[in-house]
């Protein structure tokens, strides 16, 4: 018995964008291991275990989001080719949350530009599951953007970022 076709099909391009926001969840895990290996040897255990949790949850829960869209139309993604992140001119804690805040922004822009594609090129059902995704994608923007003014505002008012990490660290074993 010869092996049929998916009788689901979805177009080139927008299968191309899906793959490429899949490899983008990949690559900002691998950025988020980088930073929190960094913290970690700063001494910022709480920011270093937040940034361990995103790796973990861009690599899973948010690739396997792109991944379902992928396997409703019989596709498999390529496995990613992680980039190794630069953190070049990242001297500062500051730099480091600021740099995932702008990662969550770019891939916030990268799933609209995803989202439009799919509705000019009629994939209508991958774009109604887009819109859920943005809307995801949206809060994580936010919540790095809380965390970077957090770190912010006690840099400049003398407690320090290390009081930010405290927080994030949780109450001591005990």
């Amino acid at each position: 018995m010869t092996k049929r076709e998916s009788p689901i099909t979805l177009n080139a391009k927008v299968r191309k964008a899906l793959s490429d926001r899949h490899q983008d969840e990949h690559n900002a895990g691998h950025l988020y291991d980088r930073v929190a290996e960094r913290l970690h040897h700063e001494g910022y255990a709480g920011l270093a275990q937040h940034f361990r949790l995103a790796a973990a949850e861009e690599r899973g829960l948010h690739a396997q989001r792109v991944e379902n869209i992928l396997h409703a139309f019989d596709i498999d993604p390529p496995h990613p080719q992680v980039q190794e992140p630069n953190l070049d001119g990242q001297d500062s804690v500051l730099d480091l949350v600021y740099l995932a805040w702008k990662t969550e922004a770019d891939l916030l822009r990268r799933y609209e530009e995803t989202k439009a594609l799919a509705g000019e090129k009629a994939e209508l059902a991958v774009e109604a599951i887009l819109d859920g995704i943005l809307e995801l994608q949206l809060a994580e923007v936010e919540e790095s953007r809380a965390l970077y003014r957090r770190c912010e505002s006690a840099a400049k008012d003398g407690a320090g970022i290390m009081s930010v990490d405290a927080i994030l660290a949780g109450p001591p074993a005990g």
